[in-house]
């Protein structure tokens, strides 16, 4: 039992110790101040031209309840003291003379004068988790997102866009289906009309019907695209995000969100200019090339397979009512390093656009805290 009750004491006092050594800055602050009325008290210089007086204790008769003040109150006390001086010496110029605006404004009830000290007096000592904190910074990655200004090198936190006109000419849906069914009737009577290469297999006279009957879908969307592709291009404005590694050490498993207002559009690239789909061609012979690979097998994208191989993956981009969120990946980047990450943006509505806020957070394996931050586009 004794042998616990020492382990307990010894928790105890170590537990205490850690906790004042917490408090050692406070304590260095207390004695420079005491310090500072050491020299006044021996004749020393007050700046500020105000005379200082030491005074001893004037007793403890405060009638608390009507002076409406506190005695467990740390300031109470103080503006009680001020109170006390002022009944004792009438005739003197009394005041406070404080940096804590909320002593200030109790003062003021009381009418007592505050003056705030001047900057001299003021005392620098710095608080040694400050010092811990400043070494820490050196041996962590520090991580930056900003705009990236193409023109010269320059980052900022505020891109100023110009406003976009609408004096773009799209078809309407209607327009789209006339053309439609001039093509479907043309087709119609194309194929009807058709006369045949006598070697042609009537296996590649089906695939071309086929190919014919199709064929005006294809100009459909043909026709959506040009739409979508001419209004991205006359609307949309290209930013250019750069996550820079400005640290001394490099990040690890970087995870970026990045997250827009709902009422935009956000690409990667601006969609491609789309290709006018050819007419079906007839086949000539058995051995026609054009109806060669029958099973119409494109090659499969690699890209995104070749980008997570390199340790990066993004944007992926998510749309919801209440935001559009862009999450790119990386798993390292080293220090004095810069990732740029180009993005298109448009309004749905181009006579709505207005200034927003960009809302980003950043995730890293090696540093202990999530950083956020906000940039900002301007639209002039």
């Amino acid at each position: 039992m004794l042998e616990k009750e020492c382990k307990y004491r010894k928790g105890y006092i170590k537990s205490k110790h850690s906790g004042l050594h917490k408090r050692d800055h406070i304590r260095k602050r207390a004695r420079e101040v005491i310090s500072k009325f050491r020299e006044i008290k021996k004749g020393g210089k007050v700046p500020g031209g105000i005379n200082v007086e030491f005074i001893r204790n004037l007793g403890d008769d405060v009638d608390w309840n009507a002076l409406g003040l506190n005695y467990s109150n740390k300031d109470h006390r103080i503006i009680a003291e001020i109170l006390r001086i002022k009944d004792h010496d009438k005739d003197e110029k009394v005041c406070l003379v404080t940096a804590d605006l909320n002593l200030e404004l109790q003062a003021e009830n009381y009418n007592i004068k505050v003056i705030y000290p001047p900057d001299e007096w003021l005392l620098k000592i710095k608080d040694p988790r400050d010092e811990k904190l400043a070494k820490l910074e050196k041996i962590i990655p520090k991580i930056r997102l900003s705009f990236y200004d193409e023109i010269g090198e320059s980052r900022k936190e505020i891109l100023e866009i110009s406003k976009r006109s609408n004096d773009i000419d799209l078809l309407s849906h209607d327009n789209i289906e006339d053309l439609v069914s001039q093509i479907r009737e043309y087709v119609k009577s194309e194929i009807a009309g058709k006369k045949f290469d006598l070697f042609a297999s009537q296996n590649h006279i089906e695939i071309y019907k086929n190919k014919m009957g199709d064929y005006p879908n294809q100009y459909r969307d043909y026709l959506y695209n040009q739409n979508v592709f001419h209004a991205w291009k006359s609307y949309a404005i290209k930013i250019i995000l750069c996550l820079e590694n400005v640290g001394n050490l490099p990040a690890e498993d970087l995870d970026i969100w990045i997250i827009f207002p709902p009422d935009l559009e956000v690409l990667e690239e601006i969609p491609e200019d789309p290709k006018e789909p050819p007419e079906p061609m007839p086949p000539r012979d058995i051995f026609d090339p054009i109806y060669g690979n029958e099973l119409n097998i494109s090659p499969p994208d690699l890209s995104d397979f070749f980008r997570n191989q390199r340790g990066i993956s993004g944007p992926d981009i998510q749309v919801s009512s209440d935001n559009v969120s862009v999450h790119y990946w990386r798993i390292r980047l080293k220090q004095g390093l810069g990732w740029p990450l180009p993005l298109f943006i448009k309004f749905k509505s181009n006579d709505k656009a207005h200034s927003f806020d960009i809302k980003y957070s950043i995730k890293i394996g090696n540093m202990p805290m999530e950083q956020k931050g906000t940039l900002i586009i301007s639209m002039k």
